[in-house]
């Protein structure tokens, strides 16, 4: 991948520009983050160990991250089927 001055470092992405990991030395001591769902504006990442990431926001926890959104906005109900999803596999 050829590095550019509009791609924050530390992402890798699909053909489409879709963000498919996110690394981050800052954020959970640099564990490589897996996109799992965007709603356009924010995307939704999980670490393998369940930490979760999305914006500002962090939680350590999946359960963490679900009781967050535990609302009906679109956002979130798009991140809590990710999450039930992630916490099944």
């Amino acid at each position: 991948m050829t590095e550019r001055d509009d791609i924050p470092l530390g992402y890798t992405y699909d053909v489409d520009g879709n963000e498919l990991t996110y690394k981050d030395s800052r954020k959970f001591d640099g564990v490589l983050l897996h996109a799992r769902a965007t709603d356009g504006e924010y995307t939704l990442f999980v670490s393998d160990a369940g930490q979760v990431s999305a914006g500002c926001r962090r939680f350590r926890t999946i359960v963490e991250a679900l009781a967050h959104w535990q609302r009906t906005d679109g956002r979130a109900v798009l991140f809590t089927a990710a999450l039930k999803k992630e916490q099944k596999l």
